[in-house]
């Protein structure tokens, strides 16, 4: 059972990092059209989603 172990944690970290990736790219962009209140409104899909997993 150690390889699926591997994998499950491989899923896991590859996830993590572009979920990471993809919210600092959406972040960016909502502070370049709309400053802070953008990037509250962007992220907070995310964060709610993460509060569901």
């Amino acid at each position: 059972m150690p390889e699926a172990r591997n994998c499950l944690i491989s899923d896991y970290m590859n996830s993590y990092f572009a979920g990471g990736a993809s919210e600092s790219r959406v972040s960016t962009m909502a502070y370049q059209s709309a400053g802070w209140n953008g990037v509250s409104l962007a992220v907070g899909p995310f964060c709610q989603t993460n509060l569901l997993l």
